[in-house]
């Protein structure tokens, strides 16, 4: 698969090197996110499915091996931060 797949009952810890990171959420979010440690962020909203998912693809594919991705979300219907950070590192090949 092109895809690591990571949801809050499944909580990918890592990722394989040219993967794609996939948040899956249960309503719109925005995904807050960083690749060098939050010096630069990145904003990504969700897209709904028509499934009951709401789904954001994080690039990864230029990200070296070690390297940590970090997010946390925004909740824009309940006008509210998760509150806590998730982390998922690229493995090595």
């Amino acid at each position: 698969s092109e895809y690591t797949i990571w949801r809050f009952n499944d909580k990918s810890r890592s990722i394989p090197p040219g993967q794609t990171l996939r948040v899956e959420v249960l309503a719109t979010a925005v995904i807050h996110w960083s690749n060098d440690d939050w010096a630069t962020t990145h904003d990504i909203n969700t897209v709904d499915t028509g499934l009951g998912l709401y789904i954001a693809n994080l690039p990864t594919s230029g990200d070296a091996a070690g390297q940590r991705i970090q997010f946390t979300f925004y909740w824009p219907e309940s006008e509210r931060w998760e509150g806590q950070d998730f982390t998922v590192i690229i493995n090595e090949k």
